[in-house]
């Protein structure tokens, strides 16, 4: 299982990649737009796990 799961990512890198390099080609440099978005979803990760570390505190705080 976990042979067919490394071959699974290799070709989903290898057709990332293609698609990847196909955008850039049709787009131009889009380095801007990709490093704010992910800077963008760092913030809403964090962002949400304090909302889970607060709403379990909340929960276990009821219990006591």
């Amino acid at each position: 299982m976990m042979g067919m799961f490394l071959v699974w990512l290799v070709a989903t890198a290898v057709e990332v990649w293609k698609q990847r390099s196909a955008t850039e080609k049709v787009l131009g440099d889009i380095e801007v737009v990709g490093c704010s978005l992910c800077i963008a979803g760092l913030a809403f990760l964090v962002a949400a796990g304090n909302l889970i570390v607060t709403g379990a505190r909340g929960v276990a705080i009821s219990f006591a």
